[in-house]
């Protein structure tokens, strides 16, 4: 009886390692094609007379720059790298030059937010799309800039919220934040099959291991001569 409980001690340990460095390989897969990017790198808009640059080094898949505009895809700064899931960021500047310092993106069972803060040198205005699915409301974003406490601008003034969740900042300089909360579920039918169920791959993970168990002991008991202990 003893030596049937180590060998099914033995296979849970072992089908539960399994399982992990499958699930690691399944991210370690995405991790492989990015591009790794300084804080001395700085990506210029001359048309418009403005640069962009980040405060830490980081990494994304693909940037785009197209109509002015710069588009980061599964964008991640190394600040945030432990809490934070890879991001798309379409940002573009004119007459200003900013440094971002973070940029956020969280869905979960409970809240979806994401945010940007970031330094701005010249009164020009900055276009900023965190890549927000749906339809928004004014009063699920607001856009703050820290002289030296926390201010909250004015909508329809000092910034603007278009139809496509695009924010539009102007004439602020300092530190500029433009945070979105959308309280609820959600889901981001943008990302990997695997990262939006990477709960119910696990769970699936544990309950086949759970059955398999149960498999060998059912076939171990039944081999087992009667009478045996």
């Amino acid at each position: 009886m003893k030596e049937i409980k180590h060998k099914v001690l033995a296979g849970i340990a072992a089908l539960l390692i399994l399982a992990t460095v499958f699930y690691s390989l399944l991210f370690a897969v995405q991790a492989q094609d990015v591009t790794v990017f300084s804080s001395n790198d700085r990506f210029m808009i001359p048309a418009l007379n403005g640069s962009i640059q980040f405060a830490q080094n980081g990494s994304y898949s693909s940037a785009k720059f197209a109509n002015n505009t710069w588009t980061f895809y599964d964008l991640r700064i190394d600040r945030v790298l432990n809490n934070s899931r890879l991001g798309n960021l379409e940002i573009s500047v004119q007459d200003s030059n900013i440094t971002i310092y973070s940029f956020y993106s969280s869905n979960n069972i409970s809240v979806s937010r994401q945010y940007i803060r970031y330094f701005a040198e010249g009164a020009g205005y900055q276009v900023v799309n965190l890549d927000v699915n749906g339809t928004t409301h004014i009063y699920e974003w607001w856009v703050t800039i820290r002289a030296p406490n926390s201010v909250f601008l004015a909508e329809g003034k000092e910034w603007q919220l278009l139809s496509d969740n695009i924010v539009i900042i102007r004439g602020q300089t300092g530190n500029v934040s433009v945070t979105h909360y959308n309280f609820g579920i959600t889901e981001d039918n943008n990302m990997p099959f695997y990262q939006r169920h990477s709960i119910l791959i696990q769970t699936s993970m544990l309950l086949i291991a759970t059955v398999v168990v149960g498999l060998v002991i059912s076939v171990k008991v039944r081999k087992r001569p009667h009478g045996s202990n």
